[in-house]
């Protein structure tokens, strides 16, 4: 016997005489639960992060701010039709639509919670973005887009809509933008005076160049009786100016610091027809009359330096509209327009003058985008928004260029930070939830099965 063999034998003999180990009578059946319970963490862990990841790339993409330094940019144009953005739609302040077509809102953009929402939507795609405000402004009235769509004029602001951050301050509320985009026309608050008995809202408009930040002309205007309205146009070579106050058309020369009005007309159920009404030769200018409730509304065409009715520039007869607003022209002639249309549950109503508004009406229900042609002519929709959408305002030189794109799958922007915030926590405690769900499975069927593999 070699000493291999001593060694094998006696290592055999001091393991008998070892006392036995003791194992649970479970102990391998545990084992396996343990196993299983870690795979089971392991496989919600995973699930929890894709699906977190699926959120975060899927509602998280990335808005197009405007299409420089693509090789093909899709034309600019009006959408075929407009949708209504989610509560989830990106602000147009942290994730800016572009070069805009449109900007619209009503009921169907705001809800108790959202009082001062409206919408975007860029010219060269349907990507929507949202305005959201405590007080709502109005598209077309309180908020204006500029003629080529890059400007949104609000609170007392001309920011741009493509470059975040880039804002002229301004001491008023634009009014209007001249044809080219160059000047802004805003109104300047005084407070009230009382003249003749009679309370006035004390104010000044002053026309603003943009580019040189400095204003060129101002006007007083603080006969302007209390709550009478104010409507503004500029002439397309920006040498004159129109206003409408109460019930009174005045026409100024844009050739001195306080310019004199050289033509004052009487108005009579009739309004400065926007900020559109110089026809783009400058000889004249149109107002939007209408005679009586549900009648026809008719563009009248005024000389220039006599501020006198020359002729009917066109009737419409059946629009349905409750006012109507001059944007620009065509080089067809026809003239772009907004009619605001009644609700389906309005009751028949008009002001006009003194009385009117100017821009906004009580009881409308939705807006058509109209191009008008001289005469008596059938008026061609653009576009008709949907039921709740009653205030609307189309930049002026893209209506104008008559080019409508198909609309596509609407882009929305990335989610604000703090709901992808919200729904990863939610994401979080749901696969929580879930692998508590999974463990407790896992060890009762154990505890059930204690044999089982």
């Amino acid at each position: 016997m070699n000493v291999r063999d001593d060694l094998r034998h006696g290592l055999r003999a001091l393991a008998r005489q070892a006392p036995a180990a003791a194992v649970p009578d479970d102990f391998f059946d545990r084992a396996r639960a343990r196993a299983r319970q870690r795979r089971a963490v392991r496989a919600s862990a995973g699930f929890v992060l894709v699906l977190t990841l699926a959120l975060g790339l899927g509602l998280s993409r990335p808005g197009h701010v405007d299409s420089a330094g693509q090789p093909e940019a899709p034309a600019a144009g009006l959408p075929s039709e407009l949708h209504l953005p989610p509560l989830w739609a990106a602000s147009a302040e942290s994730s800016p639509p572009g070069r805009t077509a449109m900007i619209f809102g009503g009921d169907a953009t705001a809800d108790a919670w959202n009082e001062g929402r409206f919408a975007a939507v860029a010219a060269d795609g349907d990507r929507y973005r949202v305005f959201r405000d405590f007080v709502f402004t109005a598209p077309g009235s309180e908020a204006l887009l500029s003629p080529d769509g890059e400007s949104i004029a609000r609170h007392r602001a001309v920011r741009s809509l493509t470059r975040p951050g880039s804002a002229v301050e301004l001491p008023g509320d634009v009014r209007a933008f001249s044809p080219d985009g160059s000047l802004v026309v805003y109104e300047t608050g005084e407070g009230t005076t009382t003249l003749n008995g009679r309370d006035h809202y004390g104010s000044r408009v002053e026309v603003y160049d943009l580019a040189r930040r400095s204003v060129i002309a101002a006007v007083d205007n603080s006969d302007l009786p209390l709550f009478a309205g104010l409507a503004v146009s500029v002439s397309a070579d920006n040498t004159r100016l129109a206003l409408h106050l109460g019930d009174e058309l005045r026409l100024y020369r844009l050739d001195a610091a306080t310019p004199a009005a050289y033509a004052t007309v009487p108005l009579n159920r009739e309004l400065l027809a926007g900020s559109g009404s110089w026809l783009p030769d400058g000889s004249s200018l149109v107002t939007a009359r209408r005679d009586s409730d549900g009648g026809p509304w008719r563009l009248i065409r005024r000389d220039a330096l006599t501020g006198r009715e020359t002729s009917v520039w066109a009737e419409l007869e059946a629009t349905e509209a409750r006012h109507l607003r001059v944007l620009g022209w065509r080089a067809d002639g026809a003239a772009v327009a907004t009619a605001k249309l009644a609700a389906p549950d309005a009751a028949p109503e008009f002001k006009a003058g003194a009385e009117a508004g100017m821009f906004q009406e009580d009881g409308t229900g939705r807006v058509r985008l109209l191009a008008i042609p001289a005469g008596a002519g059938t008026p061609e929709v653009l576009l008709e928004t949907p039921l709740g959408v009653s205030d609307l305002d189309v930049a002026a030189q893209i209506a104008a260029a008559g080019v409508t794109r198909a609309s596509a799958r609407p882009d929305y922007g990335p989610l604000p930070p703090a709901l992808l915030l919200v729904a990863a926590v939610l994401v979080a405690i749901g696969g929580g939830v879930l692998t508590w769900i999974v463990r407790r499975r896992i060890v009762r069927r154990a505890r059930e099965n204690p044999g089982s593999r």
